[in-house]
């Protein structure tokens, strides 16, 4: 395990750009080691601090798991993989982008299912009838 403090920031696309944004505002310039493509880097003159450059939902992971100190990612990601979260975790601040909708959809072959309530009177039937629970994909 390293001596240096691991900070988790995203990999790619968007949300590595804006966290690198967001840093360089900051005065803090990430850089990949090695090639473009590379998963490690480091924050330019700050000894002592290695950056893994890894997906939003494997930082939540990084951080249960303490094979990261810090992290960039999103609340959810961090809700979702962390039971206790609250207990675990210090949300520092919110840096405003990473937004996302969440929608409910159904096969449109489920007519009768128009409202939240609905979907949730015939998930209790369908638990009762099959004795597990509806599954949802995310």
């Amino acid at each position: 395990m390293s001596e240096n403090l691991i900070f988790a920031v995203p990999s790619k696309g968007r949300l590595m750009d804006k966290t690198m944004e967001a840093l360089g505002k900051k005065g803090l310039v990430l850089r990949k080691n090695g090639s473009d493509r590379g998963y490690r880097g480091e924050i330019e003159g700050m000894d002592g601090v290695e950056v893994a450059f890894v997906s939003a939902s494997e930082i939540a992971h990084y951080l249960k798991s303490g094979r990261a100190h810090l992290g960039i990612t999103g609340e959810d990601l961090i809700r979702e993989h962390i039971v206790d979260a609250d207990k675990r975790v210090e949300l520092l601040r919110p840096l405003g982008f990473g937004r996302a909708d969440v929608v409910v959809a159904v096969p449109a072959c489920w007519i009768d299912i128009r409202t939240m309530a609905h979907l949730q009177a015939m998930a209790s039937g369908f638990r009762r009838i099959h004795e597990r629970r509806l599954r949802v994909a995310t």
